[in-house]
This record gives structure tokens, sequence and C-alpha cells, in this order.
């Protein structure tokens, strides 16, 4: 994964005047939520061109999450198709806090090691582990981080 890191984000987004451009400025993959083999062909170009894509596999983030959505299969079923690997990444709350006007909690960025697929596994079913693999790290990142978090609940899967 040599290339530059390429994000996702929802394609009406770039419509956005100010935010488009930054998003464009970035490299950014304009994803169609309707149109799962664009999604997939878009993705696929990427990773065979040395890119790395950052998908959210939650289907984005809300603000500063304490707990994991269930992750839906695209990224995984990417996975399976291309053999690229998925890095699980958990943004988990410091405790403390940045901004003096907003007070946004600070964030970091907890890696894990990468992950293949099963490929002794039917298509479907390594899907699915490689999923429940990854949910299950960011899970226990944010189970780990719990305690830093001045009292506030932190859930397992939604």
């Amino acid at each position: 994964m040599a290339g530059q890191p390429k994000v996702q984000f929802s394609a009406f987004k770039l419509d956005i005047p100010v935010a488009g451009l930054i998003l464009r400025a970035f490299g950014t993959i304009p994803v169609n939520t309707t149109d799962v083999r664009g999604f997939f062909a878009g993705n696929a170009e990427a990773l065979a061109e040395g890119d790395c894509v950052v998908i959210y596999p939650e289907g984005g983030i809300t603000s500063y999450e304490t707990s994991v959505n269930t992750f839906r299969p695209g990224a995984f079923a990417l996975s399976v198709r291309t053999g690229a690997p998925v890095v699980p990444v958990a943004l988990v709350r410091t405790g403390r806090t940045v901004g003096v006007r907003w007070r946004c909690p600070q964030l970091e960025a907890r890696v894990g090691s990468p992950m293949y697929p099963d490929p002794t596994l039917p298509t479907h079913q390594a899907r699915e582990e490689l999923r429940q693999r990854a949910e299950r790290f960011v899970s226990q990142a944010l189970d780990e981080t719990a305690g830093t978090r001045k009292g506030e609940p932190v859930t397992g899967p939604r």
C-alpha cells in the first residue's frame, strides 16, 4: 500500500461548494451509494494502481462515536475480490478535548495489523469472517479506552 490514501465520500458531498473543492484536492473517491458496480470498479482500479483505499465500513462516521455500528459488507467483499488486505483502524477518544470554542474530543487512531480474507472459505463466508475480525478489533479498541472517557458508556456492536 505505497500509494496516497484515497478516502471514500458520498458523491453528493462533492457538490457542496467549498467542501467539494477540498475533497477533490485530496483525491477522494466519490461513492454513489446506489451504484454497487461502480463502487467495486472504482475501488478495484485504485487498488490496482497501488493506492490505499480508506472505507468507513459503518457507512460513515458520526460525531464522536463511543460504540461500534455493524460493519457493512462492501469493504470486505472488495478485499475478497481483489486480495487486498483490510487494515482496521479504530478512532478512539483520549479523554482530552481540543479547541477553545467547540471543545471537540481529541481522537487517537489505533491501527491494527493487515487482515487478509481466508482463501479456504467460500466467498460469502470469507467476507463475513473478515468483517467480524475487523469489527472485533475496533470494538475491543473502544472498550480498552472506555475508562478515559469521563464515565461515558461504551458498548459493543449495536
